[in-house]
């Protein structure tokens, strides 16, 4: 959702809006936003009246974005590398400085403020992995979220491997011998690749492919491997 004042979005204009939707029943959740859609005054967007009136009329917000990644609006971005130590100007305010700012705000509920009482259910991938703990490389690891090409292979599904915003990217294992591969099992992440490939190889210098680029990116993946295709 984009509010910039050079498309008629006053302060007012915001205010009225919102109490609006309010009014209306509406389920609403205000955003994406940022604090401005072009370099210079009239590109700015009235955040800090969004996250005022959004507080005031019970409603949440979702600004864009924690970053890095926007193009070509790297101003958009809160961070400069995806760390707290980096979080500057306005998005410094969103998160911590404003007096409506997710730390000032934030209500936690009452199930996080005392320890639980069981366990969490293990999540883990099928049984006979051959890839499971095997050593792993990738082409690069986004930075700062500590999300290692290692955790893709660890058996968990509540970790993941994450590469950086730029294409092309690969991950490969090590399965340290031959095997006969019968299925390969994917469980992606929401922001999943839009297309890839499955290739083989005895040396990670020649490969073979197995699935041809594919766009299957359904959130879980297993591809039953009856026959491969030569490159």
């Amino acid at each position: 959702m984009w509010w910039p004042y050079m498309w008629g979005y006053s302060d007012q204009k915001v205010i009225d809006e919102i109490k609006e939707s309010v009014e209306m029943g509406l389920p609403l959740v205000v955003g994406e936003f940022g604090h401005q859609w072009e370099e210079h005054d009239n590109g700015k967007i009235p955040y800090k009246t969004i996250l005022e009136q959004c507080y005031k009329n019970e409603v949440g917000y979702l600004a864009w974005s924690w970053g890095p990644g926007n193009q070509p609006q790297t101003f958009l971005d809160m961070t400069t590398d995806g760390t707290f130590d980096t979080l500057r100007g306005w998005g410094l305010e969103v998160c911590v400085t404003d007096p409506y700012s997710i730390k000032n705000i934030a209500v936690r509920p009452a199930s996080m403020l005392t320890e639980p009482t069981t366990e969490p259910p293990v999540t883990n991938i099928p049984k006979g992995s051959i890839a499971q703990n095997k050593p792993v490389f990738a082409s690069s690891t986004e930075p700062g979220l500590g999300n290692t090409p290692e955790k893709a292979v660890d058996g968990n599904i509540a970790t993941r491997w994450s590469s950086e915003y730029s294409d092309p990217q690969y991950i490969y294992v090590d399965l340290e011998d031959e095997y006969e591969i019968e299925r390969v099992y994917i469980e992606w992440e929401t922001a999943y690749a839009r297309q890839y490939k499955i290739q083989v190889s005895d040396d990670a210098v020649v490969w073979t492919m197995y699935i041809p680029s594919t766009t299957e990116t359904e959130i879980l993946t297993i591809f039953t491997l009856t026959q491969k295709e030569d490159m």
